[in-house]
């Protein structure tokens, strides 16, 4: 957690929380673990699937007060060099749980094999979310999945996972949510 979350800039749907943030005084409010976020369409999970077929569409910073998560704080872009837009807030339990899912990763005996970028990934249709750490030779066979919170399609996190077992586990909740379970 320590290494990504050093990396730190200073600064809705939920204007308590907003009207909140903008109450702090700037110095103590500050943006930490800045990482592209990425979409996988479900056509592309299968247990041999492809997670280079996703797409970036934002950036995310956690936003911290101290050591204290407040919030996530996002803003959609499609690649690394275009300007972010469209910013929206996240709440303080799933922040929690991204610092969370960040802290595992890089406890992970996988990240401590190899050279990782920070990154997260989403399937908007099975409702299921990670923290990616992404290899940087490119050899997605080493990368490393955490999911970030448990799903009604009954993807469970607090988990690390290589690429395979991750889509595997991601084809599985792909079946159940078909036959309706």
């Amino acid at each position: 957690m320590k290494r990504f979350l050093a990396s730190a800039m200073p600064v809705d749907d939920r204007p308590a929380l907003a009207r909140s943030l903008m109450a702090l005084p700037s110095p103590h409010l500050r943006l930490a673990a800045p990482h592209p976020v990425f979409n996988l369409d479900a056509t592309c999970v299968a247990p041999d699937g492809d997670v280079e077929a996703c797409q970036m569409t934002a950036w995310r910073y956690v936003v911290l007060t101290g050591s204290n998560v407040v919030a996530s704080v996002g803003f959609a872009a499609s690649s690394r060099d275009e300007l972010p837009r469209h910013p929206y807030i996240g709440g303080q339990r799933m922040a929690v749980a991204v610092v969370a899912a960040i802290g595992l990763a890089e406890r992970s005996r996988y990240a401590r094999k190899g050279q990782f970028v920070l990154a997260s990934i989403r399937l908007p249709a099975l409702q299921a979310s990670a923290i990616w750490l992404r290899e940087i030779d490119g050899n997605r066979k080493q990368d490393l999945f955490v999911p970030i919170i448990r799903t009604s399609t009954g993807f469970a996190a607090g988990r690390a996972l290589d690429c395979g077992r991750w889509m595997q586990d991601l084809n599985d909740s792909k079946k159940r949510l078909a036959r309706g379970s």
